[in-house]
Formats: structure tokens, sequence, C-alpha cells
């Protein structure tokens, strides 16, 4: 059975994401679940599905990979 790990996170304060010497601020989802939920859920394309489980929160997003 393939296992799949995905890291979901609201970056505060950061230029771009992940960037080498480059320092970003997190924060712990759970406690924004909710609004997160309304914020990618609207009218058009579907960005997410949001679920009161975790573990089901999936969200389909095009990155530009380590740029």
């Amino acid at each position: 059975m393939e296992r799949y790990f995905f890291t979901f996170s609201i970056v505060s304060h950061g230029l771009g994401c992940a960037r080498n010497n480059s320092p970003g601020f997190y924060t712990r989802i759970s406690a924004h679940l909710e609004w997160l939920c309304e914020k990618v859920n609207h009218e058009g394309e579907p960005l997410s599905i949001c679920f009161n489980d975790l573990s089901k929160f999936k969200k389909h997003v095009k990155t530009n990979k380590f740029q």
C-alpha cells in the first residue's frame, strides 16, 4: 500500500516558499482550519475539500518547484 504524506501550513511572513537562507514563519493550521476552509472553498475551480478529520484534508495546487 502506497502512503503519501502532506504538510499544510500558513506562512505569516517570509520571502517565497522554503528558500535557502531565507527564514519563514509558520503556524499550526488546526487553530485556523475553519477559516482556511472558508477561504479556499469558493465558487469556480475547486481548490480543496475540507473535512473535520485532518487526515482527510486534501488540497490540490499547482506549484513552481524550488524557484
